[in-house]
């Protein structure tokens, strides 16, 4: 496995959200933030009443009722944030990208793979768990499988 190349921008994003000392309170203060955010980032596809970003690709894996989705966008900066999401029949996680993503990725499949282990994880914990149903267990190492395929190089056709 290949070392996933990444930059933190937690203290440059804190200084922004907690700027004065406080988190803010009122609309008006979370839209100067959310701008002075998408500053660091230069998303051209910024939402700027919500912070959310728009994803240039979204890489799902689909069975039946559930999936597994790492979303991606790169920013005006070079860099690439990804978010990653599941839904499985009884539980999931799923959030859009935002301009106050701490974590950036310096090329695209550094932010993908970063996205795989992520799930992998999430997907190991659940299949792990004793009070998760069996319908979720199978469906995360299902899933966790068909990521850990993802991973591997793809073979060029010659």
């Amino acid at each position: 496995m290949s070392t996933i190349e990444f930059i933190n921008l937690s203290e440059q994003i804190n200084s922004i959200v907690y700027q004065d000392g406080c988190y803010p309170e009122g609309e008006i203060e979370w839209n100067d933030r959310r701008r002075k955010a998408n500053l660091i980032w230069q998303f051209k596809n910024f939402q700027s009443e919500h912070g959310a970003v728009i994803p240039d690709e979204i890489i799902r894996l689909d069975r039946k009722y559930s999936y597994v989705e790492i979303k991606i966008a790169k920013g005006g900066n070079d860099l690439w944030a990804m978010v990653p999401s599941y839904m499985l029949a009884n539980q999931g996680v799923t959030s859009p990208i935002s301009v106050f993503e701490r974590i950036s990725f310096k090329s695209r499949d550094d932010a993908i793979l970063a996205g795989i282990l992520s799930l992998q994880n999430q997907l190991k914990r659940i299949s792990d768990r004793t009070d998760t149903n069996n319908s979720d267990k199978k469906m995360a190492m299902y899933f966790f499988r068909l990521l850990e395929e993802q991973k591997k190089p793809q073979l060029a056709l010659f």
